[in-house]
């Protein structure tokens, strides 16, 4: 199974982050450990299920489980690619559903400045910046001065380039906006 990993991964360097790619790494990792040295001809549905359960058996978060066959779905499918794997991978995998419903409570502007307070002045100027632009965490070290502009503040996306974005200055915004250019 490794070696396929391997392979899925190398193919997938090309095209993502290196961060998305140490992420599906770390989850492979957990599918060939369990599975072993198997062949990928005779990793089968019930195999599978197996795993499910010694990884459920482990503690495994059902997301982080998720996300781990997402992972070996891609590995069949390069193996497929590759005439090393002859069945389909949907056969194979089950669906599996993670359990996430998103949370119906949401943070206020109160709270988040009393984070703040409590943080390092540059963190929380990142902070402060996270939350003016929806922003994730990641692109802040991509972020420029230039990029605030007086309608928008340019987010220069961290996957490809095509991911740069232009957030609008809203006025429930601009506390957090002048925070992060103060102390950022």
């Amino acid at each position: 199974v490794m070696s396929a990993a391997e392979r899925w991964l190398s193919e997938i360097t090309v095209e993502m982050n290196p961060e998305t790619v140490r992420f599906y790494d770390s989850k492979i990792r957990h599918v060939v450990r369990l599975l072993g040295p198997t062949k990928l001809s005779r990793v089968s549905h019930a195999k599978v299920l197996q795993y499910i359960k010694d990884r459920t058996a482990e503690g495994s978060h059902p997301h982080s489980l998720h996300r781990e066959l997402t992972a070996l779905r891609l590995t069949l499918r390069s193996a497929k690619r590759a005439k090393e794997f002859p069945g389909d991978p949907r056969e194979v995998i089950p669906r599996f559903r993670s359990g996430y419903v998103p949370l119906k409570n949401w943070v206020t502007a109160e709270t988040v400045w009393a984070a703040i307070a409590h943080l390092p002045q540059q963190r929380g100027a990142a902070v402060a910046f996270v939350i003016a632009t929806a922003c994730a965490y990641s692109n802040i070290e991509h972020a420029h001065r230039e990029d605030v502009g007086e309608f928008a503040v340019k987010v220069r996306g961290t996957k490809t380039g095509t991911r740069d974005r232009f957030v609008p200055r809203v006025d429930v915004m601009e506390p957090f906006l002048r925070h992060a250019l103060a102390y950022g």
